[in-house]
Parts: C-alpha cells; structure tokens; sequence
C-alpha cells in the first residue's frame, strides 16, 4: 500500500508539472524562416486595451534595442537603423509584428517583442533562420590537378549546402573532395571535384545538392557516351522543392511554382495527390495554350508564365476536397523542375473543437510512460555511430547520430517535413509528418549533455533519404546531416529460394529494375508476374512486388540486390542483402538431427527394459 501510495504521488507531481508547465505563462515561442536580402515579418501579437507600448530587442549576452513605439530615447543598435517599422494602424487590433527590410546572415538569432502597459507586460519569442536560397548549379569536366575531374559549383548559399556523388549505373567508392568557402557576407560558395572513371564508358555522374533546411534538391548531371569512337557529352539540370501552405476553409489560395531559369520552350503540369494522383491542369508555351481540368477552381496567370511563374491559385478551398499533396512540373531541354506543396485547410468546426476541447487528464501519463520504456530499449541497443551515413535494417528500430552544445531548440527534418522538434525541455509534435507519428523519440534525459539524436521505431524503406538536425541556443545555431539508407537481410541455405521486396504502386506508369552488385542488371520490366533466367536460375517478380530467386547457391548468388521502382516524378529503392550458407552447414544440422533423434530411441527402450524387469 505504501508503494502504492507513493508511486500515485510521484504520477500526481508529474501531471500537476505536466499542466503546470502549461500554464506558467511563459512568453510564447515562434519560429521564422526568412530569405536572404528580402524582406521578413517576425509576429507578434497581443490582447489589445490602448495605449501599449512595444519594444523589439535583439537577444543576446547583451541584448540591444531595435525598435521602439513610441520612439524612446534608448540608443537604437546601429545594425538596424532605416531597417526596421510596424504598422501604426494595426496595433489597435494586436498586431505588432515587426518588418524586418533586406535580412542579412547576420540577422539570425533571438528577438524579443515586449508589449507593456503600466506593470503589465506580453512577452514574445521569435527565432530567426535566414537562408540563402541555391539559385543554380553547374557541372562541367575539369583538368586542371593533371587528371581529368568532375566538377560540382554552386555560389551565394546560406547555411553551406550538402553535396552527394552517385553514378549510374552505380558505383562505390567514388572519391571526391568538396570545398566549402563564405564571402564577407557570410554567404558559401560550394565546389566539389570528383575524379574521372577514366576505365568507364557511357556513364553518367550525378551531382546532388541539398540545402541545409532539406526544401531544395538540385540535381546536376554529366553523360559521356561513346558513339562510332566519338564522346558525346551532355548535361541535364533538375530542381525540386517542398514548401507547406495553411489556410482557412473558403479563402483563396496561391500555390507557388516558380523557375529562375530563361526557359524558351517548356511544359507546365500540376498534379494533385490524395489518395491518388490526378492531373490538375497543363500548360505548352510553344502554343501557349491551357488544358485545365478543374476549370472554375484552379486558374493559371498566362501573362506570368512566360516569366517562368506557373503558380496555381485555387478559389475558395474546402478541407474535404483541396487538401493534400500539389506537384508542379516544369519541363524543358535538359531542365527540370519539380516543386511539391503540402496544402492544410483548417474547418471553422476543427477550429472550435481544437481552441475549446480540453486535453485527456491521461495523455501526459501515457507519453511519460512510453517515453520511459523507448529510453529503456534504446539505451540497450545504442550503438556509438561515427558517420554521418547510418544503414539500418527494414523495421528495426534505428538511431540517427547528432551531437550538438546548443540544446534549447533542436528540430529534425526530412525533405522539408517536420520529422521531431523539441523546444524548451518539450517535445512538439504538432506539426509532425504523419508518417513519423508514434515513431521518433530523443533521447530526453541526455539532451542536456549534447545528445540530439534522434530514435525511429520501426524503420520504413520510405524513411530512406536525407535528415537534418538543427540545434539552437537563440543567439547560435548549428545543423547536421545524416543520411539514412534502409536494407534488408536473407538468410538461406544454398539451393533454398530468396524472397526479395520491390517497392511496386501500380499507380502511375512504372519500371521496376532489380540490379546485382554495382552495375549487373537482372531485370528491367514495366510488368509484373514475369519470369527470367539469370545466372543458372529463375528470377520471379510477382504481382505484389516480391521478386522470388529459385534455387540460389554461394558462389553465384551471395550479395547486394537492389530493386527500384522509377516514374516520371519520382524512384524509390530496396536495398537487400542475400546471405547464403553452405549446404554443409544443413546437412551437418540435418545429421545431428539424426543422431540425436537416435540416441533418444536407444535411451527411451533402455528405460522400457529397465522398467519391465522391476
């Protein structure tokens, strides 16, 4: 009973710091990415009464003033001068969000907006990214290191972008060098060398770069083919971005869609996704014409287009119908560009029963208590991981590695999508892609002592791709890269079959590709349920997308397969590893088997004989 009445004690404190953390009244936090050299709004708002003053500071080991309404005979920081205004008119209705004119990579950090009047004071939080987006990237054959290169570049990129080197077909142990130089502004100019397969013909080499924040991808590409002993070189571009739209239920929408590139001839299409994918409309600026399939909804700005604006505007959205996944496609000689749009709608309904339902008293108790049991495991099955490259296995769990000293905001993401955020001691998941709820953790207890790596329960193929980990202490920020790659294991004997997964949609036109080690091809087909011959032994791919090889033995079989499934937007890859035990090893099992199976039948009728005769 004791330890009973303890241990609802100890459950009680937890609730009671669990809602009163809640109710502290601590200032309110927000986070703001804004664009180098444009303009930035940092919000702030507050219950108006009359007569309030604001002032915005810039917070650090010396916080300084900004701004100032009414003006106040504080010294402004320099830095802001001529930089820096609210709107007047709209204070009367809370509003003192601050314009901040022409963001600099200095401007990043903390900032405090506090309302007051008379003793009583409103304080807001905003922390400020800024970020210099990659406008082009380039890729070219160099000679100058005395053996020929491949040659990545990219300029006036803020945080330092991500480079990544593939081959196709694939190729291990590619060695390059990347160079990563700021200007006076802070901005980095990027350049990656990577050398010749001087051995290798008809090879394309493709350089992948990544912003720090994962919304960009750009893909630079360079094919050497070998034509009646002439090489043809040529080169191909593409670009892809992921951005996320709120809105209200009714209101008018504007989907971005935009290309830097002075593109002539080109093809505009968007797509919608939900459940499935459906084309929303095209557009050809050869004939300058507009297919639209959800006339009255969806309208194009024609006059816009030519100046590569395809943006897409949507009339009074409604949550049922709009919300969901738009793709853009821009398409041109040897360009590229894909953008990719999460749209939320919130209801007026949604909206009443988010502000006035309150919490279940037991959720706290439920998430305190799982947290516990995921640090239990994950201190068990932790490894120490040097890389920045972590392969794990298909549904194990699966720890990403950061190590950060700024632990008071530290937010991972993949691709753009909120994966995990942690603020202030706190998880918040609110805005969490639905395809990691339930599966991510941080190890909470050792945040404090620089530990920001993130656990996901249950590894998916589709986990696979690029994460990153940003820290923040406010004043200084930090973010790494770790790149995840899912494979999985079979484990056979030799003249055993192998079952291989292969990531099939039948959705959009499709080619699935399962390849052997770094360069064999096994099959490439747009069907399902054939049958080929490959190396003394039947390759099956079945209409689920399992691929069955029959009768495998050691010398031919045991290795890396690799299975992709390739549309026109998109390719997704299983990586499997086939490990195949000699037949001596089952045969040996299978002869110990019948030894033992025999020494049982000779002790069972010595007991008998023992038995009968007493």
């Amino acid at each position: 009973r004791a330890m009973r009445r303890t241990a609802a004690h100890v459950w009680t404190c937890v609730l009671f710091t669990y809602f009163l953390k809640k109710t502290d009244g601590r200032p309110e936090e927000v986070h703001v990415a804004c664009r180098y050299s444009e303009a930035c709004l940092l919000p702030c708002s507050f219950s108006p009464s009359g007569r309030e003053e604001i002032r915005w500071f810039r917070v650090s080991d010396q916080p300084s003033l900004i701004y100032s309404h009414p003006p106040s005979a504080d010294p402004q920081d320099q830095g802001y001068v001529g930089r820096t205004s609210i709107s007047t008119h709209k204070l009367s209705l809370g509003n003192a969000s601050l314009l901040l004119q022409d963001c600099v990579v200095s401007d990043r950090g903390r900032y405090k907006c506090e309302v007051s009047k008379g003793e009583k004071k409103h304080n807001v939080h905003v922390t400020l990214k800024v970020e210099a987006l990659i406008r082009s990237v380039d890729v070219e054959i160099t000679r100058l290191s005395g053996y020929e290169e491949i040659k990545c570049t990219t300029d006036d990129v803020y945080p330092a972008p991500h480079v990544f080197w593939y081959t196709d077909p694939p190729m291990e142990k590619l060695q390059y060098t990347t160079r990563k130089t700021a200007n006076e502004e802070g901005l980095y100019r990027m350049e990656s060398k990577l050398k010749k397969l001087v051995e290798l013909h008809n090879i394309t080499y493709i350089c992948t770069i990544n912003s720090s924040s994962a919304a960009q991808t750009w893909t630079a590409s360079l094919s050497e083919t070998v034509l009646n002993n002439a090489t043809v070189i040529s080169k191909l571009h593409a670009f892809s971005t992921w951005t996320e739209v709120n809105s209200a239920e009714g209101q008018d929408i504007t989907i971005p869609c935009r290309t830097s590139w002075n593109l002539q001839n080109f093809t505009l299409t968007w797509f919608f996704t939900k459940d499935q994918s459906t084309v929303i409309c095209t557009y050809d600026s050869r004939t300058q014409q507009i297919l639209n399939r959800w006339n009255g909804t969806a309208r194009l700005e024609p006059q816009r287009l030519q100046q590569g604006d395809g943006s897409l505007r949507l009339k009074a959205v409604q949550s049922q119908e709009h919300a969901g996944v738009y793709t853009c496609n821009i398409s041109a000689l040897q360009w590229n560009h894909v953008g990719q749009t999460r749209v939320k709608i919130t209801s007026p309904s949604s909206e009443n029963e988010t502000s006035h339902s309150p919490k279940p008293w037991w959720i706290p108790l439920v998430v305190v208590m799982a947290l516990v049991f995921i640090m239990v495991a994950a201190i068990i099955a932790i490894v120490k991981v040097q890389n920045v490259t972590v392969t794990c296995l298909f549904s194990r769990d699966c720890v990403l590695p950061c190590t950060s000293t700024y632990h008071h905001f530290i937010q991972w993401s993949k691709s753009g999508k909120a994966v995990h955020t942690f603020d202030s001691d706190e998880g918040h998941l609110e805005n969490q892609d639905a395809a990691f709820k339930d599966r991510t953790s941080l190890f909470t207890d050792q945040v404090s002592q620089g530990n920001a790596s993130l656990l996901i329960r249950g590894v998916r193929v589709e986990d696979e791709g690029i994460y990153t980990c940003y820290t923040s202490s406010g004043s200084e920020d930090l973010e790494n890269i770790v790149w995840l790659n899912v494979k999985e294991m079979v484990d056979i004997y030799s003249g055993d079959d192998a079952k291989i997964r292969c990531p099939v949609s039948r959705g959009d036109a499709e080619i699935i590709t399962l390849r052997f080690g770094n360069s064999s091809t096994i099959l490439e087909s747009q069907q399902t349920n054939i049958t080929v011959q490959w190396r003394g032994t039947d390759v099956h791919l079945g209409h689920d997308g399992n691929v069955t090889l029959h009768n495998l033995d050691m010398n031919n079989h045991t290795g890396n397969y690799t299975c992709e499934r390739s549309t026109a937007r998109s390719r997704f890859i299983v990586r499997t590893t086939v490990h195949i035990i000699p037949d001596i090893h089952k045969s040996t099992i299978a002869e110990s088997h019948s030894v033992a199976v025999a020494g049982m039948s000779v002790l069972s009728l010595l007991i008998y004989w023992l038995c009968s005769r007493n």
